[in-house]
């Protein structure tokens, strides 16, 4: 698929996981925050397997319950990221969610480490941004992970404590990568 911002590869996801039951209380940040829990989890199951960056990608959710998941493939780390940002910005697919992932570098703990970084879009009323940072090491086959960070854009009036259970649901439901 190609889109203004460049060529997407664009794969259906199985409906084994799905928000709509938080949509229809009217939680939409809830469902977005589950979203960027499950697509964290695949992040980090990636990300230990490979000694590379992995390719950013986004998830997103449609109103009819499909998941999309797609990746930036462009030649930069740096020009990926602002391609997927521009994607998550222009919502071409009309998600009812969407999250960004990426690898970067943040300052932990007073020293500059590898982390998995996300930024979840709610595009229902709310707007609303969650980003979360999981800062990681790896030491030859050793993979480690810090604690997650969840951070909502500023001003936003959300409970925390519900946003953070409906992430690690989220993570939860990836099988696979919750056991990492």
């Amino acid at each position: 698929m190609t889109t203004p911002f460049g060529p997407l590869i664009r794969r259906e996801l199985p409906r084994t996981f799905s928000t709509n039951h938080l949509l229809a209380t009217g939680a939409e940040m809830e469902a977005a925050s589950k979203l960027s829990g499950y697509f964290a989890a695949h992040a980090v199951l990636v990300a230990a397997g490979q000694d590379e960056p992995f390719v950013p990608f986004a998830g997103c959710e449609l109103p009819d319950g499909q998941r999309l998941l797609i990746t930036f493939t462009d030649d930069q780390l740096e020009d990926a990221v602002a391609h997927g940002r521009s994607w998550l910005n222009e919502n071409l697919e009309q998600a009812i969610h969407a999250v960004l992932i990426f690898e970067g570098f943040i300052t932990f703990e007073g020293r500059r480490t590898d982390a998995i970084i996300t930024e979840a879009l709610d595009y229902s009323r709310t707007g609303q941004i969650l980003r979360s940072l999981t800062p990681y090491s790896r030491s030859g086959k050793r993979f480690s992970l810090e604690a997650t960070t969840l951070a909502p854009s500023t001003g936003q009036s959300t409970d925390m404590a519900i946003i953070e259970a409906a992430y690690w649901r989220g993570v939860d439901c990836h099988m696979e990568a919750a056991r990492i």
